[in-house]
């Protein structure tokens, strides 16, 4: 009658090792979900961030250019005039 309770202590302990197992593997799966969803979200904020940082740049070569036509203009009028 004790080998059987041995092997049935056994059998919980084997049943409560995988069990245990099962639970480290979710949560090491739930971490890393997170960590991608995490890595992803930073990865879209930077792109964000440096799609205005571009679009900035680009209107100001645009108010640039613009500045630069009118001076040339001003300088070719002065020519002219007195």
């Amino acid at each position: 009658m004790t080998e059987d309770k041995k092997e049935i202590l056994l059998v919980d302990i084997q049943k409560d090792i995988e069990e245990i197992k099962n639970n480290i593997k979710r949560k090491n799966l739930l971490s890393g979900l997170t960590l991608i969803i995490m890595i992803i979200f930073i990865l879209s904020i930077i792109s964000l961030g440096l799609s205005f940082k571009m679009n900035i740049e680009d209107k100001f070569n645009l108010i640039t250019t613009e500045y630069n036509k009118v001076k040339s203009l001003e300088n070719k009028l002065k020519k002219f005039l007195p």
